[in-house]
């Protein structure tokens, strides 16, 4: 096996090699797309520079260099992605934001394209998505056996609100997606509204905000609200009227799901108490929260056993299972830096009736996250530890994406 490193070097001087003689601007991005879609990226950015362009890829959540370009090159590869999306050529002062597909000989690759102008040009992000390859099914998430219980178990139910919180690119979307594939039937009506709508889904209405009409989620909810959903599914809630349109719909006989930007379960309460929202509603309506974080796994042609890992521990002060062996990333032609494809770990809290309670008496906001007494989940470090044990992932990378308190 060659070196990752090496392995992108012969991409980057073939690219070089290739590209003004042999390749085509549209063979060129076609290229592209094919190492992306063979290395699994998510996203491609093409960022302008005084005198050059440079393409990076986003791979496992990481961005990895590809290449540099002339800056002549670069402009004609922007203005041929922007024709692609059908953006304005001619707009390099404003941003803008399109989608697109590209027929690759493997398969149909849909792209969501996002210009913006910077000081020496426009910087082109591309978001990918590979629809052929998307599973969407609740068990293959990466769920325990209990949390699977707990997310079918309030999916069953005819009304309430569902919310998944996280960062950005912490998988809440593909997760939504999953549980809308989940409850989708001929005998229900499910409805959306994203801004961008992601990826299209049999059977389900989907409804795209423009802001640029007036058209915002709020307006979209009250429509939707006459059209006799069973189903809703609110892409991201952020501001009060959304969440009170959301809560109100969840109170009426709708099951509700949607998303919220939090760190963890516990503090989407204190979130939505912040946003101004009422608390019986909260009380009445709320089902469960899930917080969710994406680890890079671990290579299983190159990984090694952790020799510091013992170390490690007693410095974060945990303990495991005697015999228990963590392993660390080596590196291989077969993946980037250790790691290949990337795996969830979640945070899920169900509103028990302790937990309705204390928010009932207004308790929620006089506890921390460390000493609540209504923490009966495991949290997103804990999560991510066990799957740093069953050697799916290393503990360097859960602490990268999940620190420890004691960090």
């Amino acid at each position: 096996m060659t070196d990752t490193n090496t392995t992108r070097s012969h991409t980057e001087l073939y690219l070089a090699s290739k590209t003004h003689h042999e390749l085509s601007i549209t063979e060129y991005i076609e290229h592209i797309f094919n190492y992306a879609l063979t290395h699994q990226a998510c996203d491609i950015h093409i960022e302008p520079f005084l005198d050059h362009y440079r393409i990076r890829f986003r791979i496992d959540g990481l961005l990895h260099p590809l290449c540099t370009e002339t800056k002549e090159q670069g402009i004609k590869i922007c203005t041929h992605l922007k024709v692609l999306a059908q953006l304005n050529i001619a707009e390099h002062r404003r941003p803008q934001d399109g989608r697109a597909q590209v027929h690759l000989p493997s398969c149909v690759l849909d792209f969501r394209l996002s210009s913006l102008p910077t000081l020496y040009g426009e910087k082109i992000v591309m978001r990918l998505q590979n629809t052929q390859k998307q599973k969407f099914h609740l068990d293959t998430l990466g769920f325990s056996t209990s949390q699977l219980q707990n997310i079918k178990r309030s999916l069953a139910k005819p009304q309430g609100l569902i919310l998944i919180t996280g960062p950005t690119g912490s998988g809440k979307t593909v997760s939504l997606y999953a549980a809308l594939k989940y409850l989708n039937a001929p005998t229900k009506n499910l409805s959306t509204v994203e801004d961008p709508v992601e990826i299209s889904l049999d059977g389900v209405n989907q409804v795209q905000a423009n802001p640029q009409i007036d058209l915002s989620f709020a307006h979209i909810l009250r429509a939707l609200l006459r059209q006799d959903p069973d189903i809703l599914m609110i892409g991201e809630i952020r501001d009060l009227e959304t969440a009170d349109i959301a809560l109100k719909a969840a109170q009426t006989g709708h099951l509700v799901l949607s998303s919220l930007h939090t760190h963890s379960a516990y503090a989407t309460l204190n979130r939505l108490i912040n946003l101004g929202l009422s608390i019986d509603a909260l009380v009445q309506s709320l089902e469960l929260v899930i917080a969710q974080r994406l680890l890079r796994k671990l290579c299983p042609y190159c990984k090694q056993p952790n020799t510091q890992v013992t170390a490690q521990l007693k410095q974060l002060n945990l303990s495991v299972t005697e015999g228990t062996c963590f392993y660390q990333a080596q590196g291989c032609s077969d993946c980037y830096q250790g790691y290949k494809g990337r795996i969830a770990v979640y945070e899920m809290m169900p509103m028990s009736p302790s937990l309705r309670q204390a928010l009932t008496h207004g308790h929620i906001q006089d506890h921390t996250e460390q000493t609540s007494q209504y923490k009966t989940y495991d949290d997103l470090f804990t999560a991510g530890l066990h799957k740093a044990q069953q050697g799916l992932t290393s503990l360097d990378e859960v602490l990268r994406v999940i620190p420890h308190p004691t960090c």
